[in-house]
C-alpha cells in the first residue's frame, strides 16, 4: 500500500525548519534544565548536611557565619534568574508570564536582602537585625503574593466567589491561630510588650500568613487549562517551607538560641530551591497534564483544603486545652470540638455525593457513550487547549475513517456495527500516546490530535493504527468482520490553528479514500507531504 507520508531522510522542500522563538526553551534544552535542577538540589542538600553536622567539626564562629550568610545568595540568584526566564517564556499565557515576573521581582528582593545581610555581618561586623535588609526580605513576601494572584484561573460565578471567600477565611483564621500561639504570644510575653525588634520578629510569620493565603487562593480556585501542576506544587512546597523557617527562626530568636548556620538558614535555602524548581517545571522540565474525557474533571469539585485547615485548628485547640485549661473547661471544649467534627463529617458526606454526581454529569457531557472516547464538543475544547500550550511546537491532526462502514451495518446489522466501532476505538487507544487526544468525530470517523511530534512521527503512528486495526478481524454476534481504515494526517512542523490542521487532515483523508482506501495519506499545512 502506498504511504504518502514524510520520510526522516527526505524533508519537505516546502517546509521551513522549526525556528527557535526567542526566550522559549526548545526540546534540546530540557536536558540542561534537568542537569541544572540536579545541581541546585545537590547544592541545597550539601548545605543542609553542613547545617546538621558543622557543629561537630572544627570551625570558628566567623567561618560558620561566612558560610551560612553566603550560602543562600547563589540559590536566590538562581531562583530569580529562572523565574525571570519563566516570565518571558512565550509559550505561556500573558497572565502566567506576568505572575512569574512578579515572583522574579520577589526573588531579586530576597537576593538584595541576602547580599546586604552578608555585607553587614561578615564585612562590616555589624548586627544585621534589625537593618535595611529586613525591608527587602519583607518585600519578597508582598511581591510573590502579587505574583500568585496573577496566576490565571477560570472565572468564578457569584456563588463560587462567595464559597472561595469563605474557604480562604477558614484557612486565614487557622493560619493566624498557629502564628498567634507559636510566635505572637511568646513574643509579647518574652519581651514584656512589643518593641521594634519584637515587632520585626513578629512581622515575618505574619507575612507568611499573607503568602499562604496567596497559595491557598491558587489551590482553591477553578483550574485553568494551562496549569502546570509540577510548578504549582513546587510553589506550594516553597511557601510552606518559608513559613516553617520563619516560625522556627522566631522561636529560636525569642529563646536567644538562634545563631548562623542553624535550621532556619537551611530551610530558607530549601525554600528558594523549591522556587527555582517551580520555575524549571514551568519552563518545560515537567510538561503540564493534558485534560481528557474521563481522566480529568473540568467542573468545580469540592476542595478539601479548608477542612484540612479546620482539623489542624481543632487539633491546636485540643492541645492547648489539654495543657493549659482546667478539667471543667477541657470537657466543654472537647464537646464543642466533637460537635464541629460531626457537622463537618456530615457535610463532607453530602459534598462527596454531590461531587460524584457532578463527575457523572461531566462524563456524560464530554464522553461518547458508544466508544467511551471524548465526544466532538469536548474534543474541540481540549484540542484547542493543547495547541495553545504547544505554541510553535510541531502538531498534527489525524482523521480516521472506517472503510465501507455502511456495508458492515447493512450486511451484519447495527449491533455488529456498534461492536466494530467500539473495538476500533479501543485498538486506536492502544496505539496513541497518553498525551495525545483521541475522540469520536462523528459517525464512523475518529480524530486524534498530537502535539510535540514531528510530521514523520505522526505518520508512523498513523501507519501503526492502520496495521493494528487490520491485523485481526473483529468478533461480532454475526461473525468476524475484517476492518480497514483510511487515515489522513494534517501536520504542521511549527504549529498551526486547529481548523487548519483539521482541514489538511480532511483533504489527506479524501486522497486516501480516493486512492483505494486502507491507506494513509498526509498533508502539511500549506503543502503536500512528500512521498518517501
Amino acid at each position: 500500500m502506498p504511504l504518502v507520508v514524510p520520510s526522516p531522510a527526505v524533508p519537505s522542500p516546502d517546509a521551513a525548519p522549526a525556528a527557535a522563538t526567542p526566550g522559549v526553551p526548545s526540546a534540546p534544552t530540557r536536558v540542561p534544565l534537568a542537569v541544572l535542577a540536579a545541581a541546585l538540589g545537590i547544592y541545597a542538600l550539601a548545605y543542609m548536611l553542613w547545617v546538621a553536622l558543622h557543629h561537630e567539626g572544627a570551625g570558628d564562629v566567623g567561618t560558620i557565619t561566612t558560610i551560612s550568610d553566603f550560602a543562600s545568595i547563589p540559590m536566590a540568584a538562581a531562583a530569580a534568574g529562572l523565574a525571570w526566564w519563566a516570565g518571558h517564556d512565550q509559550r505561556a499565557a500573558p497572565r502566567r508570564r506576568s505572575a512569574w515576573r512578579w515572583i522574579a521581582f520577589g526573588c531579586v528582593s530576597w537576593l538584595v536582602a541576602d547580599t546586604m545581610w552578608f555585607y553587614l555581618e561578615v564585612v562590616r561586623h555589624l548586627s544585621p537585625f534589625p537593618s535595611p535588609a529586613d525591608a527587602f526580605y519583607l518585600a519578597f513576601y508582598v511581591l510573590v503574593f502579587v505574583g500568585l494572584l496573577q496566576l490565571p484561573a477560570r472565572r468564578e460565578a457569584g456563588a463560587e466567589r462567595v464559597a472561595l471567600g469563605l474557604d480562604l477565611a477558614t484557612v486565614a483564621v487557622v493560619t493566624f491561630m498557629f502564628v498567634w500561639y507559636l510566635v505572637a504570644l511568646p513574643t509579647i510575653h518574652g519581651s514584656g510588650g512589643i518593641d521594634a525588634a519584637a515587632a520585626l520578629t513578629l512581622a515575618y510569620p505574619l507575612m507568611d500568613v499573607i503568602l499562604l493565603l496567596g497559595i491557598a487562593r491558587v489551590l482553591l480556585r477553578r483550574r485553568s487549562g494551562s496549569d502546570n501542576r509540577a510548578a504549582l506544587w513546587f510553589l506550594v512546597g516553597a511557601t510552606s517551607v518559608f513559613a516553617l523557617a520563619d516560625i522556627v527562626y522566631a522561636r529560636l530568636d525569642l529563646a536567644g538560641t538562634y545563631s548562623s548556620g542553624t535550621l532556619p538558614d537551611g530551610l530558607w535555602v530549601v525554600a528558594l530551591l523549591l522556587v527555582a524548581l517551580a520555575a524549571l517545571a514551568q519552563l518545560g522540565l515537567a510538561p503540564p497534564a493534558v485534560p481528557f474525557a474521563g481522566k480529568e474533571r473540568t467542573y468545580t469539585s469540592v476542595s478539601k483544603l479548608p477542612y484540612a485547615a479546620m482539623v489542624l485548628g481543632l487539633g491546636l485547640v485540643l492541645y492547648i486545652t489539654s495543657t493549659e485549661a482546667t478539667a471543667q473547661l477541657a470537657i466543654l471544649v472537647l464537646c464543642a470540638v466533637s460537635l464541629a467534627v460531626l457537622v463537618v463529617v456530615r457535610q463532607l458526606t453530602v459534598l462527596h455525593d454531590n461531587d460524584r454526581l457532578a463527575g457523572e454529569l461531566h462524563r456524560l457531557a464530554t464522553t461518547d457513550p458508544l466508544t467511551q472516547l471524548a465526544n466532538r464538543r469536548h474534543f474541540f475544547d481540549v484540542a484547542q487547549q493543547m495547541l495553545d500550550r504547544a505554541g510553535r511546537e510541531p502538531s498534527a491532526a489525524v482523521m480516521i475513517d472506517l472503510d465501507r462502514f455502511k456495508d458492515i451495518n447493512d450486511g451484519y446489522g447495527h449491533e455488529a456495527g456498534d461492536r466494530v466501532l467500539r473495538e476500533v476505538a479501543r485498538r486506536c487507544g492502544e496505539v496513541v500516546r497518553p498525551t495525545d487526544l483521541l475522540a469520536r468525530y462523528g459517525g464512523d470517523e475518529l480524530v486524534a490530535v498530537f502535539v510535540g511530534a514531528r510530521p514523520d512521527e505522526v505518520a508512523q503512528v498513523a501507519a501503526r493504527l492502520r496495521e493494528h486495526v487490520a491485523a485481526t478481524p473483529v468478533d461480532t454476534p454475526a461473525g468476524p468482520v475484517h476492518v480497514t481504515l483510511s487515515i489522513g494526517v494534517g501536520a504542521a512542523p511549527r504549529g498551526a490553528p486547529l481548523d487548519e490542521l483539521l482541514r489538511a487532515a480532511d483533504l489527506a483523508l479524501y486522497r486516501a479514500k480516493a486512492g483505494g482506501r486502507d491507506t494513509v495519506a498526509g498533508k502539511l499545512v500549506g503543502a503536500d507531504l512528500p512521498t518517501p
